[in-house]
């Protein structure tokens, strides 16, 4: 019986040697907090250099301050329920934050009674600093992006820039061809007309025995047209004479008619008048003159 129990305590000491050893974080803690136990891993992440400066303290001193209710619901909430995990900082130093990732199981029935549960921990800072490196990098992909886009529109405007070129050198040799054909045209124009020249030298040459003769004809007819100028500005000269008379006949017949026209109008307005006074006939304006009435007789001056 001696033997089995000293078997028994050599392999509990075994087991806390190779627990202590561990490079996981190892901590024990009672239900309100307190350190009942620590591996060499965690008094390492806890700042201490022995046991006995982390057992018998509060767990919840090595916590960020704000996430300390946090920390406190996560313990209670396993050692009534269940194993659970939560991410939280510790402050092992003054001013340092250290992300870590807390696993946690209550320890039921221990040997000493004492209502607890094990955590485990694992340093979180790898993972944030990949999570910023992530961030970093999604922000650079980013910003390649936007370098490419920009780019694809630089590329695209000098693809069209290539294209408006390409075309306008097409235009300019479609240009320059058509030019020779131009050129090409008036060679052979500048051709025909040198020959043409020539062939109208050789008329003249022989046209001009028929200038002279032609020449003396229209000496003659130039006498004659000469005659007939002199009698045509005579016929003109009556002409006018002519005009002149037929304008102040008409304006002479518009005088006469413009007198006839007030005449009939002065009799309608004595034939519409009533019987006069004593003084004579009254028109519509009043007594009718002694030259009125004689003009009405049909004496008109």
């Amino acid at each position: 019986m001696i033997q089995q129990d000293l078997e028994h305590v050599v392999e509990v000491e075994h087991l806390r040697r190779v627990l202590d050893t561990q490079p996981v974080c190892l901590i024990r803690l009672a239900a309100d907090g307190t350190v009942l136990a620590a591996n060499d891993a965690a008094l390492m992440l806890l700042g201490v250099t022995s046991g006995a400066q982390a057992l018998g303290r509060d767990f919840t001193a090595w916590i960020q301050p704000d996430q300390r209710e946090r920390w406190r619901a996560f313990s209670a909430g396993v050692v009534q329920g269940g194993p659970a995990s939560i991410e939280c900082d510790l402050a092992a130093f003054p001013g340092e934050r250290h992300p870590m990732l807390f696993h946690g199981v209550p320890l039921v029935n221990h040997p000493d009674g004492v209502e607890s549960l094990a955590i485990t921990a694992r340093s979180m800072a790898g993972q944030r600093q990949l999570e910023g490196m992530v961030v970093d990098l999604e922000a650079q992909l980013q910003r390649i992006k936007a370098e490419l886009e920009a780019r694809d529109e630089t590329l695209v405007a000098a693809e069209a820039a290539r294209r408006a070129a390409e075309a306008n050198c097409a235009r300019a040799v479609a240009d320059v061809r058509q030019l020779e054909t131009a050129l090409e045209g008036f060679a052979a124009r500048q051709q025909k007309l040198a020959d043409e020249r020539a062939a109208g030298r050789r008329r003249e040459q022989d046209a001009g025995s028929q200038l002279d003769e032609v020449q003396a004809r229209l000496d003659q007819a130039l006498a004659a047209c000469q005659e007939r100028e002199a009698a045509l500005r005579q016929l003109q000269a009556a002409n006018a004479d002519l005009a002149a008379a037929r304008a102040a006949a008409a304006k002479e017949r518009d005088r006469l008619v413009g007198a006839l026209r007030e005449h009939a109008a002065y009799m309608a307005a004595l034939a519409g008048a009533a019987p006069s006074s004593v003084n004579g006939p009254v028109g519509a304006e009043g007594p009718v003159s002694p030259r009125a009435d004689h003009e009405e007789n049909g004496h008109v001056e």
